[in-house]
């Protein structure tokens, strides 16, 4: 393929030279050509000034790897050239030998050289080491509680931290005074000089910021609430003369808001009578509206949709007291700002001295060593040429240390030497914002190009090429045709991203120019072949209700399986012919698609879990990308209970989650026995059983392998190195071959060699001892960002991954899951801050006690709200540009809208339909749609750019049909098959009743035939159901029960007599839990989990009886004669309350969201609690009253008050004595129906 004119120029390297790069558009190979020319055209240069910067191993690997490809093809052909030039042969075989030693790295390893270079400079010896992520985790932590203690200390400081524990949660502020210690010195610098400025000149920012864009629409909108109904010409009147000359003002002060009391007054009192609280007009009330008024306001609405929610905040910060509440909560803010850069600085001056450095201190130092102009000077004469690849997912600490580099960008230059700068990437491809990229940078370092440039006079063409624009004289070069992306796709992403993004920057927005088509077009458009656009679309049905339509992830699987089994989809190949003469073109050629071909792409991983199961049903094979989570994947949490266990036997929790994990599969039923032992630990309990067992026990040889092999592992821990220990671990108990049937048992087999080159360098650094090694994995595993272990995919298999890890890859097919996702706000805080305001917290609105005060959003957090989700918003964009230009051939996208048809605001979702009117039109419609969408793009065909009519295929298919309704009814676990962490199978006997069976046996006879007769499975439970619903957010049914009621069995494990939760413990026994019921989703579950039983445990129900709490029996198993049979049941908790009465607590996790809900469920849930009340007076006969306690976990919250989140079922011995002849009547029934 030959070059295009564009990619010519981006080979040139006599002026400073920006590439902004479309996807597919060859950027790599415009960068190696380039280095390879310029090694072409400067004979004798030394190749160590060439230096060529990106920032992954693997990119820079590549890069090296196509330079070394390159030139020793050029050097391959002169030699079998019919005259082969011996000068050529020397010269380019003299480059080959220069190749090892080329600078293509990584920043971090370029400032590591810097660094080493200059010691003395840089204030660090040369022999500095990198600090360990659980070194920094464990240092900070450190850090930040000196210096608490240390305030603490201070007579004249401890009230305040006091009043800040009173007011915020210790956990908010421990939350963002960590974030100050996750900040380079230089960012914790900038925020220190924030820390010196008037708090009024900040609020006087802040306001300025909110009042600016409001100025217009108020004016706007009293002109229309002039033609409201009534007549409301006084109260407009005097209004407007109270803001009379705002819409002049260009700043605006904190004083400023003052005015707007009575004007948001007068909005309020015409609204309120014929508005919504959503602020549209009430149908209702639309009689008497003119046409005229409704088009006005709902254009206003249009335009200004964050109106109402602005003068909202302004209006609760008015009632709040303003300015001076703004102002205490800018001092907290302040003060919190003070606590965490003394941490910081205490973190950053101890790495130093110990000379021990992160990847950002590699950075910072080496720009510290520039900054000395001498130094700067030296290592500017061993450089020549600076090429930074994917500039994109630079920032501005980054981008400095180049301009210190390459004079010619700063404005007064003042270095004779110059240095080449040359930049490619693609503004449109920034996604890593969480890494601290700033996609801003990129368009500073064009116009510092264009300007050095313009200074230079390097404005002339370049030999035999004619610039087509102004811009490319002065370096700043395009590359927009695109060879991976069939013209169809090519058409898509224009007319979406034409639609969501601006022609130029601005900000955090990138501009979009059109990508041009230059795949093999005209072959192509002649067969009419161009690809083809497909959205998969089902809607959720009603809260509280349930759906027999397939979920989406059913739907994906099964048109997954139509394209590759009934070859619905046809892909290309692109093959490379030669003619007689030599001359090499392009052939495409037409096959049927296979699973590999097809690549599965999401934003998060939430709704994974039932794409799998989708996948299995449909026995479509299938390979999931690792992502992140290393250590918390349940194949290494089973190591870390491993290493846990062998350091300290003792430790209950970690030996049983190691004995009923794949290294030994001991079924609970067994722990539930040795428990039985009564030893000090479960450890000694399970020997015993070891030692008594007799043969002829069905688990026999289980056990005594398990024992055997631990207690020889336990003698050899303290001799074996950890990478020997790990893997004789593996060994022993043929660890391999017990996951070798599982389904993820390569990526298994992956990250049990990660963990073991994990350790080998961890002891290395001159760590010893299971129990540092223990330690470092628990502090790693509790913020997760490890990525697993890379498997290179070879199978034929569909692929699985999120788009970030798709980002630099492509696929014939791609379809996009989940697009309607929204926002994640799965996060118990976060951190509002900005360079400009710092750190802001919300204003204290009531304080009642410790984490239960209320609060509203401050005026500068709201600033600082609004401009993160403003740049989240804008990322979300490139991300879906990311994912469209994956696709080669075909583009598919999926979502699941809710039951009215509304789709999540900023989803991806809802980026596509909004430039896309045609899906808008037709998403809700009950059938399939195949139609065209008239684009106009630009081909690129045989050197020559011309404009092409296409007719982009898209298709949509709908499920959307009425929805059977049914309540939602909690499904309460077995009640007698109930062992330590599993459900086992029960089986019926009709001499044995349960709450359940009789319950089931009144309202669904049927149900209990199926269930209880037959021995069928419930209805709508599925061990493969996703654990997160996007629109219930809830885990179904019996999932639920399961999982909570786990956790909250082990409420006294996890949680003090204080009534405080303990971290550590909690997670270690909620990924237990988790593990045992095939949960792997482990940081979305275990964040689902975290917050539902920490909320439950701040109601005041659990904080006023604690210590209740640690003498109450949890799932404690009743069995009672009753008449000629057996009444059983377990009960949730049975617990002594205050007045000495013991009462019953059952936990219900069903979906609830409104008191309602709770009354029905609690009418539903009645008779179960009246056998449970009549149980317990057998057991406490001296009783008068009895209590039940429905306790429905979704609705509890930070210090509610009982009838938020529970009710409760009373009765006394007369209406005990009506509940036992009822039973006699209910059991009667169930015998009739089992016979």
């Amino acid at each position: 393929m030959s070059a295009t004119r564009e990619q010519i120029i981006g080979m040139s390297f006599d002026r400073h030279m920006s590439v902004s790069a479309g996807a597919g558009s060859g950027k790599t190979r415009v960068l190696v050509q380039r280095f390879i020319e310029i090694l072409d055209q400067n004979p004798g240069i030394d190749i160590k000034s060439i230096v060529a910067i990106t920032f992954t191993r693997k990119a820079a690997a590549e890069m090296h790897k196509r330079i070394v490809e390159t030139v020793e093809k050029k050097l391959d052909d002169i030699m079998n050239s019919d005259y082969p030039d011996p000068l050529l042969i020397s010269k380019w075989d003299s480059i080959r030998q220069k190749l090892p030693a080329a600078r293509i790295s990584t920043i971090h390893s370029f400032c590591s050289a810097i660094i080493r270079d200059y010691p003395i400079e840089a204030e660090i010896p040369p022999n500095f080491s990198e600090l360990s992520k659980g070194e920094g985790i464990a240092l900070r932590i450190s850090c930040a509680e000196k210096t608490i203690e240390d305030y603490l200390q201070d007579p004249d400081l401890k009230p305040r931290i006091h009043k800040l524990f009173d007011i915020y949660t210790k956990s908010k502020l421990l939350y963002e005074i960590n974030a100050f210690l996750s900040f380079p010195i230089e960012t914790v610098n900038s925020l220190e000089q924030l820390q010196y400025k008037p708090a009024k000149e900040l609020l006087d920012i802040a306001c300025n910021k909110i009042i600016q864009p409001l100025s217009k629409p108020f004016y706007s909108l009293f002109e229309i609430l002039r033609i409201f109904p009534d007549n409301h010409e006084d109260s407009i009147n005097n209004a407007l003369h109270s803001i009379d000359g705002l819409y002049k003002q260009t700043v605006f002060s904190h004083q400023d808001i003052l005015i707007f009391d009575s004007i948001i007054k007068t909005i309020e009192n015409i609204s309120q009578k014929y508005l919504t609280k959503e602020h549209q007009i009430s149908k209702k009330l639309y009689k008497l509206f003119s046409q005229e008024c409704i088009e006005a306001y709902i254009s206003f609405m249009i335009s200004y949709p964050d109106f109402f929610s602005t003068i909202t905040i302004i209006k609760e910060s008015l009632a709040c007291g303003f300015p001076l509440a703004e102002i205490n909560a800018i001092e907290d803010s302040r003060f919190i700002s003070e606590i965490g850069i003394k941490a910081a600085r205490l973190f950053h001056e101890i790495k130093k001295k110990d000379s021990i450095l992160e990847k950002d201190d590699l950075q910072t130092l080496a720009l510290q060593v520039l900054q000395q102009e001498t130094v700067a000077k030296k290592v500017r004469r061993t450089l020549n040429f600076l090429m930074i690849d994917e500039f994109q997912d630079t920032n501005y600490h980054q981008y400095s240390l180049a301009k210190s580099i390459v004079t010619a960008l700063q404005p007064n230059p003042n270095d004779t030497h110059h240095v080449n700068f040359y930049i490619v990437g693609d503004s449109k491809q920034s996604i890593y914002g969480f890494r601290s990229a700033d996609v801003r940078v990129f368009e500073e370092a064009v116009e510092d190009i264009k300007t050095a440039n313009l200074r230079a006079g390097k404005i002339d063409s370049f030999p035999s090429i004619d610039f087509s624009t102004e811009q490319e004289k002065m370096g700043l070069l395009q590359l927009h045709v695109t060879f991976r992306l069939m013209p169809a796709i090519v058409g898509f992403v224009n007319v979406i991203c034409k639609a969501i993004m601006p022609q130029k920057a601005n900000g955090y927005e990138v501009g979009f120019e059109p990508m041009i088509a230059g795949r093999g077009i005209q072959e192509l458009i002649e067969k009419k072949d161009i690809g083809s656009i497909t959205a998969i679309i089902t809607q959720a049905p009603p809260k509280g209700e349930i759906s027999n339509d397939p979920i989406e992830a059913e739907l994906v699987a099964k048109k997954v399986k139509q394209i590759v089994l009934d070859k619905s989809l046809l892909v290309w190949d692109i093959t490379i012919e030669k003619d007689e003469y030599g001359n090499q073109s392009e052939k495409h050629i037409q096959r049927q698609a296979i699973w590999s071909d097809i690549a599965i792409l999401f934003s998060r991983r939430t709704k994974l879990n039932a794409l799998i199961a989708a996948f299995k049903a449909e026995d479509i094979p299938y390979f999931v990308n690792g992502g992140f989570g290393f250590y918390t994947s349940p194949e290494i949490t089973d190591f870390r209970s491993y290493i846990s266990f062998l350091h300290s036997p003792a430790n209950d929790i970690a030996c049983a989650a190691l004995l009923v994990s794949p290294f030994f599969s001991i079924k609970d039923s067994i722990l539930l026995e040795a428990k039985q032992y009564k030893s000090n630990s479960l450890w000694e309990s399970f020997l015993l059983l070891a030692e008594n067992i007799q043969k002829e026990h069905s688990h026999y040889i289980f056990i005594q392998r398990a024992s055997t092999i631990l207690q020889r592992i336990i003698s050899l821990s303290s001799r074996l190195s950890l990478p020997i220990l790990i893997r004789t671990m593996i060994e022993e108990s043929a660890w391999l071959q017990t996951i070798s049937y599982m389904d993820n048992s390569v990526q298994m087999k992956a990250n049990a060699e990660k963990l073991i080159e994990l350790a080998r360098t961890f002891e290395n650094k001159g760590f010893k001892g299971l129990y540092d090694f223990s330690e470092e994995l628990e502090l790693l595993s509790q913020d997760d960002k490890e990525e697993a272990a890379f498997i290179p995919h070879q199978e034929n298999a569909v692929q699985c991954m999120t788009i970030h890890s798709a980002k630099g890859l492509e696929f014939p097919i791609v379809l996009i899951y989940d697009t309607n996702a929204g926002f994640n706000t799965s996060k118990a805080h976060h951190v509002h801050l900005s360079s400009e305001l710092g750190l802001t917290n919300n204003i204290l609105k009531i304080f009642k006690s410790v984490g239960a005060n209320e609060f509203s959003d401050s005026i500068m957090e709201t600033i600082v709200k609004e401009e993160n989700r403003n740049k989240e918003i804008a990322e979300k964009k490139r991300l879906l540009y990311v994912a469209f230009t994956r696709a080669k051939d075909h583009l598919l996208f999926s979502g699941t809208i809710s039951h009215d048809g509304k789709i999540a605001a900023h989803s991806l979702l809802s980026l596509i339909t909004e430039g896309c009117p045609f899906l808008l039109d037709n998403i809700m419609s009950e059938h399939n749609i195949s139609s065209h969408i008239q684009e106009n793009i630009i081909v690129y065909n045989n050197s020559v750019q011309e404009e092409a009519a296409i007719h982009i295929p898209i298709s949509l298919e709908c499920i959307i049909e009425n929805i059977h309704k049914e309540i939602i009814v909690e499904t309460k676990h077995a009640e007698y098959g109930e062992l330590l962490f599993n459900r086992v199978k029960t089986e019926f006997n009709n001499e044995v009743y349960s709450a359940t069976q009789i319950i089931t046996a009144k309202n669904k006879p049927s149900e209990y035939i199926r269930q209880y007769v037959y021995g069928f499975p419930q209805r709508n439970e599925s061990s493969f159901s996703s654990l997160f619903d996007e629109y219930h957010d809830e885990i179904h049914g019996a999932k639920a029960g399961i999982l909570i009621h786990n956790m909250m069995e082990h409420i006294n494990e996890w949680m003090n007599a204080d009534g405080e939760v303990e971290h550590t413990q909690f997670l270690h026994i909620a990924q237990s839990v988790l593990h045992k019921e095939y949960m792997y989703n482990d940081s979305l579950i275990l964040e689902r989990l975290k917050n539902e039983c920490i909320a439950v445990v701040q109601t005041k129900l659990l904080r006023n009886n604690t210590l209740h709490i640690q003498k109450a029996k949890f799932e404690h198993t009743l069995t009672i004669p009753f008449l000629n049979d057996f009444l059983i049941t377990i009960f949730d908790v049975l617990i002594e309350n205050d007045k000495g009465d013991m009462e019953i607590w059952d936990w219900k996790t069903n979906k609830c969201t409104l008191d309602s809900d709770m009354d029905l469920l609690s009418d539903y849930y009645t008779k179960q609690m009246e056998i449970y009340l009549y149980m317990c007076s057998l057991l406490y006969p001296h009783q008068e009253i009895f209590r039940a306690r429905l306790l429905f976990t979704r609705m509890a919250k930070l210090g509610a008050e009982d009838e938020i989140w529970s009710r409760t079922i009373t009765r006394n011995k007369q209406d005990i004595q009506k509940i036992y002849q009822e039973l006699i009547e209910d059991i009667n029934v169930v015998r009739e129906l089992y016979i």
